[in-house]
């Protein structure tokens, strides 16, 4: 294991970890109503493209959402920079909207710059604000889990590496530990950059494919 990122246990003074749970109840707060927003808008916009026969083929959906300008991009990549940070929110159907409604390409674009934000945003808040703001987002139970199974592996920039190459790791997790652990910024954007794009473009393509199924079927 490198000397200059050996597990231990971390401990923060009362004060930060104080700061830090406050941090992360406001985040969750906040994440709460914007995705009530979300979700409310997003209904809107589906009965409306329904009743205006959108839904009619892939195509004028894509044309739908091609209407609103800039818009539909800047949401979705948005949307996946907080679902690394946010535990509620998933990556997947991010993947879904990109690649079916947007493409491939423009899908990937969206997704890679968003979780590549999200994943260099939870390194920094975790840095910041320490542990206990950590255990707030995600459940202690699945912290010491995730904790000892980082902990047991004999190089542990190695392993995020991996995991952030490689699909169905915890790499949401792994983006706090590393804060939380101090490892060296500059490599860890780097990493993130090289080893994000390749399933994320693979997920979007796949579901490019799937959505061209589903509307080619008449489901909608």
């Amino acid at each position: 294991m490198d000397k200059n990122l050996e597990l231990t246990n971390l401990i923060e003074d009362e004060e930060k970890a104080r700061r830090g749970q406050e941090f992360a109840d406001k985040l969750i707060k906040i994440s709460q109503y914007v995705l009530l927003v979300f979700v409310i808008a997003l209904a809107i916009f589906c009965i409306n493209a329904y009743s205006k026969g959108y839904f009619d083929s892939i195509y004028a959906m894509r044309e739908y959402i091609a209407s609103f300008g800039g818009w539909g991009f800047v949401i979705l990549t948005i949307f996946q920079t907080m679902q690394v940070i946010i535990p509620f929110l998933l990556c997947q159907p991010g993947y879904a909207v990109g690649g079916m409604l947007f493409g491939t390409v423009p899908g990937f674009l969206c997704n890679y710059i968003g979780i590549s934000l999200g994943t260099i945003l939870a390194y920094y808040l975790a840095s910041k604000y320490g542990v206990a703001f950590v255990k707030r987002l995600i459940s202690e139970e699945k912290y010491n889990k995730y904790y000892e199974w980082a902990n047991s592996k004999p190089n542990y920039f190695l392993f995020m590496t991996l995991a952030f190459l490689l699909p169905l790791f915890p790499d949401d997790f792994l983006a706090f530990l590393s804060g939380l652990l101090k490892v060296d910024f500059k490599k860890y954007v780097i990493i993130t950059i090289l080893t994000k794009p390749w399933c994320i473009f693979a997920y979007c393509c796949l579901f490019e494919k799937f959505g061209e199924a589903v509307f080619t079927t008449g489901i909608f």
